[in-house]
């Protein structure tokens, strides 16, 4: 049952922060200190599209997310 499964992480693409002089000295982002930031699932949005967009907003407006 997934209940027992332990917990598993996603890199989703939310937001990303680091030293400029960072990606310049490695051309990567990725480096120094990584840590994760645990959300919710409903909040890991994937917009490639106008279709993801549409879906995005429905289920802001879903959890009331639209009146930031």
């Amino acid at each position: 049952m997934r209940q027992f499964i332990k917990k598993k992480y996603l890199e989703n693409g939310s937001f990303y922060i680091f030293k400029k002089s960072l990606l310049e000295k490695k051309k990567c982002r990725l480096g120094g200190k990584i840590v994760v930031f645990p959300m919710e699932k409903f909040k890991m949005f994937q917009i490639d599209n106008k279709n993801d967009l549409d879906l995005c907003s429905v289920i802001m407006k879903g959890y009331k997310l639209d009146r930031c």
